[in-house]
């Protein structure tokens, strides 16, 4: 488990999740460099066993990790609460990976070779949105930040209720919703990037299930499912 020792860290701490040891050091190096504590793990299994999980105000984690890999660890801090402001960086993800890390909360995803500007960019991202989704410096109500994508910079665009017009459309896209995201409720709103790509999922599952959907076997399980 985590070590919340008996000595807090006196400087902002940046949690570096990486196998490459060359890309760690040089991580913490920089990190070091502008005033802020910085701690190094080779593995998942490492970061969960000696890791500062709730001193950390921002994890910097690699997608491609042996055993756990950098995105099941995302989802498991994710849905323990902790850790929330992740900064995923990889130099061989895929258009789908980069997808869901956003999708499960990441602040920014960094394709390796990046530049030093735009980790720190997003490791300020990171500690001005703070713990559990909560801006630091700006006092956002964490009900006002989207719970799928924490986007804080969408606050005015998460709807108390959502809407639209198919109400078969709607239904689906809030199933898909709840599926990918199990601690989601309709109350706790969405910003409407998010809602935008569950009604497009919706939109693909409303046609799967009509009659005039083409009958192949994946479209009979789901017309099945449904």
């Amino acid at each position: 488990m985590n070590s919340t020792g008996s000595s807090e860290p006196e400087k902002l701490l940046i949690s570096i999740v990486d196998d490459d040891v060359c890309v760690r050091e040089s991580l913490g190096g920089l990190i070091r460099s502008l005033g802020f504590a910085a701690k190094e793990y080779a593995s998942a299994e490492d970061f969960l066993t000696w890791g500062w999980w709730d001193e950390s105000v921002c994890v910097i984690l690699d997608v491609r990790l042996p055993a756990m890999g950098g995105l099941e660890l995302q989802r498991y801090l994710a849905e323990s609460q902790r850790a929330r402001s992740i900064v995923v960086i990889s130099g061989h993800a895929t258009e789908n990976e980069q997808t869901w890390a956003k999708l499960r909360g990441a602040v920014a995803f960094l394709k390796k070779p990046f530049t030093d500007e735009s980790l720190l960019k997003a490791v300020r991202d990171s500690i001005a949105r703070g713990r559990n989704g909560l801006a630091l410096d700006s006092g956002v109500a964490s009900e006002k930040i989207c719970p799928l994508c924490h986007e804080s910079a969408r606050v005015a665009e998460v709807p108390k209720v959502l809407t639209i017009d198919h109400i078969d459309i709607r239904a689906c896209a809030v199933e898909m919703i709840k599926i990918l995201n199990p601690e989601w409720s309709e109350e706790d709103g969405i910003c409407r990037r998010c809602w935008k790509f569950y009604v497009g999922l919706g939109r693909v599952v409303d046609f799967l299930r009509s009659p005039d959907a083409p009958m192949d076997g994946a479209n009979a399980r789901i017309r099945q499912d449904g």
